[in-house]
């Protein structure tokens, strides 16, 4: 068996060039696979961010819908029980309310305590829980008119390291 090599012969010397990949196709390489596994991954972790985000706006309008519940029910229950005083409770200051069970009991709580959360029950009040990262307020102010009443109900909670706010007002009128 012959086996020479010409020298001089281009096509008979393996060039080192074609043995392997350089340096610079290797960062390519690891460049286009990083690309292609961080893109969705930044993907995944902004949804579900917003998605949190969107849970805690949505757990905050619940309880701000909730707070004007609370005043319309006490309003409600001063007429349909004849009250002379239709505002009975409802005097033009600050509140805090929750409905200890299913009946019209409500209690006014001072202090900037947190909401509890239950669990079990799914609710939230002041006495009964775990703290929650949810606060709430109702503010009473008087209307141009003893015939009417403003309510604005506050729900603050920390949303990472921003405060975030949700505020809804309804005004209430003496309906009978």
């Amino acid at each position: 068996m012959n086996m020479s090599i010409k020298l001089n012969s281009k096509r008979s010397v393996r060039r080192a060039s074609n043995c392997g990949f350089t340096l610079m196709e290797t960062l390519v390489g690891i460049t286009l696979l990083a690309s292609v596994v961080i893109g969705p991954v930044t993907f995944l972790t902004t949804g579900f961010t917003n998605i949190k985000t969107a849970e805690d706006r949505l757990t905050g309008l619940y309880l701000a819908q909730e707070g004007l519940e609370f005043v319309r029910a006490i309003r409600d229950y001063n007429v349909i029980t004849g009250n002379i005083n239709w505002r009975a409770g409802l005097t033009a200051k600050t509140y805090k309310m929750y409905f200890d069970d299913p009946g019209l009991s409500f209690y006014v709580v001072s202090g900037g305590q947190p909401l509890l959360y239950n669990d079990a029950t799914g609710i939230y009040s002041y006495n009964n829980g775990v703290e929650s990262k949810f606060r709430r307020w109702i503010q009473i102010t008087n209307g141009a008119t003893p015939d009417d009443f403003l309510a604005t109900v506050f729900v603050e909670w920390k949303g990472g390291s921003v405060t975030k706010t949700i505020q809804l007002s309804i005004r209430f009128y003496k309906w009978l």
